[in-house]
């Protein structure tokens, strides 16, 4: 008959080794997860960066467009009220010369370029994020998504057949066995 001293020893190791086969079971679960959470997930952040680059896109789009919107409002209400204005922007538009106006030659470097003065229009620029490539290949790879598919399968199953404390206390750490993994498989699902 045990001591009541080797009993709480015996106990102890293995409530150690419970809570240690417990913990791989967990991480083991967890690495599955996001094997397949990453398969799951990776066609949906590619598809949410396309359409948030388009957006951005867009959003300059607007703002270029609100910009030229507003310049031409100011041109329109500028050739409403000031007759002034009309007369300088018909001359410059269209190279008209008053009678009593004297042109002098001059050379073509030093001409006045009307669309230096326009403004330039707003360059989109995407940022690439750096995992996007890699996010890519798991969205549209069929052979790797498969095989990281099939990974995830065998990480759970694993996780649930090989990691369980009642296995690992009828088959015994200790005992010396060429069967050891089978026993392990096999007393899984014995009942005390």
């Amino acid at each position: 008959m045990d001591s009541p001293l080797v009993s709480d020893r015996q106990c102890e190791n293995e409530s150690v080794s419970g809570l240690i086969v417990s913990l791989l079971a967990w991480l083991s679960l967890l690495a599955g997860a996001s094997l397949f959470a990453s398969i799951a997930l990776a066609p949906k952040i590619v598809e949410n960066i396309r359409l948030r680059d388009l957006f951005s896109v867009g959003q300059l789009n607007l703002i270029s467009v609100e910009n030229q919107n507003e310049r031409l409002q100011l041109v329109a209400k500028a050739i409403r009220e000031d007759r002034e204005f009309v007369n300088e922007l018909t001359r410059v538009e269209f190279d008209a010369v008053l009678s009593d106006e004297e042109i002098i030659p001059v050379a073509d470097d030093l001409k006045l370029n009307r669309n230096q003065f326009k403004i330039q229009e707003i360059e989109a620029v995407t940022p690439q994020v750096w995992y996007l490539p890699w996010l890519s290949r798991l969205a549209e790879d069929r052979t790797v998504r498969t095989g990281i598919l099939y990974s995830s399968a065998m990480i759970v199953v694993a996780s649930f057949i090989g990691f369980q404390p009642r296995s690992f206390r009828r088959v015994g750490i200790s005992e010396p066995s060429q069967n050891r993994t089978w026993q392990l498989f096999r007393n899984r699902y014995m009942r005390d």
